[in-house]
């Protein structure tokens, strides 16, 4: 569904494990994956538009993301790592999107990281940067230094050089979240900054980390980041000799992980098992508890990178041969060498992969460069031909030239005729507008002064002993008073569009009790006066849908401002139109947001299925 806009642009990076819903079931994931493979087919098969483009975009996102977390060998990961963020590139590129380009330049050097070249991520990375600080993109900015950080972190052998390119790049991208107020990527800081000295086994610098980074969890409820922090938490506590504060960690991160909720709870269950079978293993010699969390581990290892399995069966050999199991020691023995000689021959093949691919570029260069002197010939041989078609093109150019210039004084001739029937219409537009308005203004001062006040007297009149009536009359003075405020929305004048909205969807929430999510993004650019009232009923309009007609439990409310377009996204996981509802689509409500995009020169899209509807207006800056 279209809706998935919404998750690119709460990204800012809010790409985050949290707006990803990182830990889902492999049930419910494919069922994302099916629903977003539809909705891509969909708006591929639509004209290109920016809207549709950036619609397509984030759904590609969305798609790659819940493709790749859900658990297959990681070899059979590999063919496809790549190829969705270059799709996503391609169409930044062509629409010459900033934020596009940095997002999926992100994307591109997750991937190639993951397949192991570091050197080309880094590459990746810092071009989104550049992208980044040209159009001060800020959130995206931040999250490609903690990218880079990673990359560095996570090198084979970082010198020193390295590890101090990490931190900085960490403290850089701290200081453009404390900035922006951007709780994600704040979150994320701590979070690397331990695992930059968990993985050099540095655990007493570690803890600080997420010691400090756990109230801010705490607070904003991010339940990825609660899990994930619980669990090196619990690694960090054991490995300093402090068991009886570990285990607590440590249980609770076992009772709530599953193997069945994507790769990353595969790896978070990796990493911990890992961490303890070493600290069993290296720490208290004691091999029978090794062995119980290295078990548990193999059942796991065929969806794990190569470099995994091989420290995996490195450990396996010293367990066995510390329980003086020698034949079992012998048979992880060979695996490990195979597997050691496997990587060896996969960093070779790279290597030489790497100088064919260098080849070839020289190749196609060369090639480049022959038919260039092959095109300059042919040139110089037309050269002559068409500077004798040029003297018989100026016998004939002055007549032409007439009838085109009689022919563009008619186009000049009907377009103002258009341009002056449009202006009529919109000045007949506006003045229906604001007729509208001055009788809502005086319908509700009249909903307000009489009937309002009329109700309240009659309430003091009434007995003390009738309960049910007071409530009862109570209650209705109450929705004429929401009524009333509904049609002289004052805020809309002394708040702006964004604050009147995230006020109106505040009241609508408390009214219904349905949570209503208020987010803008993007450069606020000022509409006409009457514009801006148009697009707040519109959008009032849908919301009193969803809570009328959709059976939602809950409901979000979008505005983008890019640079010449408003996007506006409705969006409830209620019932959709179905034929018990289907008074919401066939309603003068809707007719009337209809009505109201037209008149702004907009674009209306509807979305339903039984999942929810998302209703997508596009409103240009005129």
């Amino acid at each position: 569904m279209r809706f998935v806009l919404l998750a690119g642009i709460l990204f800012c990076w809010l790409h985050s494990l949290q707006a990803q819903r990182i830990f889902v079931s492999t049930t419910r994931r494919l069922q994302l994956i099916d629903s977003l493979g539809m909705a891509m087919q969909r708006l591929t098969d639509q004209p290109r538009s920016f809207s549709r483009d950036t619609a397509l975009f984030f759904t590609i996102d969305r798609y790659n993301y819940h493709y790749f977390e859900i658990n297959r060998p990681f070899d059979e990961k590999m063919k496809k790592m790549v190829y969705y963020p270059d799709s996503m590139y391609r169409i930044a590129q062509r629409r010459r999107w900033p934020m596009g380009l940095a997002l999926s330049l992100i994307r591109r050097g997750n991937a190639v990281s993951w397949l192991g070249d570091k050197a080309s991520a880094v590459q990746l990375y810092e071009q989104a940067l550049d992208v980044c600080r040209q159009h001060k993109l800020i959130n995206q900015q931040s999250a490609a230094l903690l990218n880079l950080a990673v990359c560095y972190s996570y090198r084979k052998n970082p010198t020193k050089q390295d590890q101090a390119q990490a931190i900085a790049y960490m403290e850089e991208a701290r200081k453009l979240a404390l900035k922006t107020g951007d709780i994600e990527n704040s979150h994320q800081y701590y979070n690397l900054m331990g695992d930059f000295h968990v993985i050099r086994k540095e655990y007493a610098l570690a803890l600080p980390f997420y010691e400090a980074e756990r109230p801010m969890l705490l607070k904003y409820r991010y339940e990825s980041g609660l899990r994930t922090n619980g669990a090196y938490l619990g690694i960090c506590y054991l490995n300093l000799g402090r068991e009886r504060e570990a285990w607590p960690y440590l249980t609770a991160f076992f009772g709530k992980n599953r193997l069945d909720e994507g790769s990353y709870a595969t790896y978070l269950h990796h990493i911990v098992l890992t961490e303890m079978a070493s600290y069993f293993l290296h720490q208290r010699a004691d091999f029978r508890r090794a062995l119980i969390y290295q078990q548990q581990y193999e059942a796991m290892a065929g969806e794990r990178p190569l470099f995994d399995r091989t420290n995996h069966y490195e450990a396996m050999v010293k367990i066995y041969a510390g329980l003086k199991q020698y034949d079992k020691a012998y048979v992880y023995q060979q695996r490990y060498m195979n597997a050691r000689d496997s990587l060896k021959l996969e960093d070779t093949g790279r290597r030489f992969a790497d100088m064919q691919n260098q080849l070839e570029l020289q190749r196609k260069e060369n090639q480049i460069r022959l038919l260039q002197n092959q095109s300059l010939e042919e040139e110089n041989k037309t050269q002559r031909n068409r500077l004798l078609f040029m003297f018989f093109l100026l016998g004939s150019s002055a007549s032409i030239a007439g009838l085109l210039f009689y022919g563009d004084r008619l186009k000049i001739k009907a377009a103002k005729a258009e341009l002056q029937l449009t202006e009529t219409r919109n000045e007949a537009n506006i003045t229906i507008l604001n007729a509208q308005e001055t009788e809502r203004r005086r319908i509700a001062q009249d909903l307000h002064d009489d009937i309002g006040t009329s109700l309240i007297a009659l309430r003091g009149h009434l007995p003390a002993t009738n309960a049910n009536a007071h409530r009862l009359l109570t209650q209705i003075i109450t929705d004429v008073r929401t009524v009333s405020h509904n049609l002289m929305p004052d805020e809309l004048a002394t708040l702006g569009l964004a604050d009147a909205l995230n006020e109106a969807s505040r009241r609508l929430q408390e009214a219904s009790g349905i949570p209503i999510l208020f987010v803008c993004a993007g450069d606020m650019v000022a509409l006409t006066q009457v514009a801006e009232l148009a697009v707040y009923r519109a959008i009032l309009e849908l919301m009193h849908n969803i809570i009328r007609h959709s059976q939602a439990t809950e409901a979000i409310v979008q505005l983008v401002y890019h640079a010449d377009v408003l996007n506006i996204t409705v969006e409830d996981n209620g019932q959709g139109f179905g034929q018990k509802n289907v008074e919401a689509v066939s309603g003068i409500g809707l007719k009337n947001v209809a009505s109201r995009t037209q008149w702004l020169g907009g674009q209306l899209a509807i979305d339903t299925s039984p999942a929810g509807t998302t209703i997508r207006l596009d409103i240009p800056f005129l």
